[in-house]
C-alpha cells in the first residue's frame, strides 16, 4: 500500500525532493551507561523520502532492523524486522550571518 502512495504521488506531480539511504540506531540514552545496561535499542538499515514545501517537510522510510532478534521482537521493536516511519515537521533557516 505504502508503494501505491508514492507511485501515485510521483505520479500527479508531488516527487519528493530527495531519496536516500540511510543508517539508524533508536534507543534511550540511559540503556547504554550504568550497571543495568538493556539491548533493547534496533539499528536500522533503509531508504528515505522527503517532500519539502516552504518550511514544511515530510518524511517517509522504510527499513529493516538489522539487531539480532529477542524474545517477542527484534530490538525494541516489537514484531517483525521491517520499520516504517513517516514524520512532518516544520523547520526555520537560522538568521544570515
Amino acid at each position: 500500500m505504502r508503494n501505491l502512495i508514492l507511485i501515485a504521488a510521483a505520479l500527479t506531480g508531488c516527487a519528493p525532493v530527495s531519496i536516500g539511504p540511510f543508517v539508524q540506531h533508536d534507543s534511550h540514552a540511559l540503556q547504554h551507561i550504568g550497571s543495568e545496561r538493556t539491548d533493547y535499542g534496533a539499528n536500522l538499515i533503509g531508504i528515505n523520502a522527503r517532500w519539502i514545501r516552504g518550511g514544511w517537510y515530510a518524511d517517509v522510510s522504510e527499513a529493516v532492523n538489522v539487531q539480532g532478534a529477542r524474545p517477542g521482537g527484534y530490538g525494541e521493536i516489537d514484531g517483525g524486522r521491517e520499520c516504517f516511519e513517516a514524520r512532518v515537521g516544520y523547520a526555520w533557516s537560522p538568521a544570515p550571518r
